[in-house]
């Protein structure tokens, strides 16, 4: 499944794209829900701090939702995350996205990650 997202609408339907995909692939519903919440952190990682196009790619493989997430505008997320403080507005997403996957890489020109499906 790939989509090329350049606002928030658009990536309000590539998530359904998403879910509707993973769903046929007889995925949880628990690993759909965080591959959601994932992509939604990684995709709007890229619409709001940078002015490129977001490309996103959901596929599954061997035990493994792989979301890859980049932009024609060069972007790499920090390797290391911390939480912000709960009275923060801003500075969780990356966070959230590491507690939730098995791994994240850096692509050079953004990121891969990996959720594990559950059995």
């Amino acid at each position: 499944m790939y989509s090329e997202i350049k606002n928030f609408a658009e990536l309000e339907a590539a998530l359904r794209q998403l879910c509707d995909f993973l769903s046929k692939q007889k995925i949880d519903e628990d690993t759909v829900f965080e591959s959601k919440l994932i992509s939604f952190e990684l995709v709007s990682n890229v619409l709001c701090h940078s002015d490129g196009i977001a490309y996103f790619m959901g596929a599954v493989k061997d035990g493994f939702v792989e979301i890859e997430v980049g932009s024609d505008e060069r972007f790499v997320p920090p390797e290391r995350t911390t939480c912000s403080d709960v009275n923060a507005e801003r500075g969780r997403g990356l966070y959230l996205v590491d507690c939730f996957c098995e791994r994240r890489i850096a692509t050079g020109d953004g990121v891969k990650v990996f959720i594990r499906i559950k059995k």
